[in-house]
């Protein structure tokens, strides 16, 4: 089970909603509890393909820095599916490459956020629990 702040996950929509017809990416942080969500950083999507994301390097690899440098932990990553459901596509299941780090998914279309881990193409559904501040 994850724990993640509500809070976070309404900056998330946000920030999805803006971003519409393109997908919105970005990561879930923790800040002190090592089990619970509580930081959302957007990263901007470079991709120009339809359904599709791709993290502008230019802004994450300085984010991946600043995260361990200010001793926090990133626990996941997180992605809007504007015109499907929150469930990994085929291309989001061959391009992930952190097994150890939850997989969110949001899907515009059906109000809905699922996360998941994904290790060596298996898919499993991880139970979310909502923090309220």
């Amino acid at each position: 089970m994850l724990l993640i702040k509500k809070e976070v996950v309404k900056q998330f929509t946000n920030y999805a909603e803006e971003l519409l017809p393109d997908e919105a990416c970005g990561l879930f942080i923790a800040n002190n509890n090592e089990q619970e969500i509580d930081i959302f950083i957007p990263i901007p999507n470079i991709s120009k393909v339809p359904h599709q994301f791709k993290f502008d390097p230019k802004v994450f690899i300085p984010v991946l820095h600043d995260i361990e440098k200010d001793k926090k932990k990133w626990l996941g990553v997180i992605h809007s599916h504007p015109t499907s459901k929150a469930y990994p596509s085929e291309k989001d299941i061959n391009n992930w490459f952190y097994p150890h780090l939850s997989y969110w998914i949001y899907s515009i279309r059906d109000q809905d956020l699922k996360a998941y881990y994904i290790k060596d193409k298996d898919i499993a559904k991880i139970k979310i629990k909502y923090v309220f501040d």
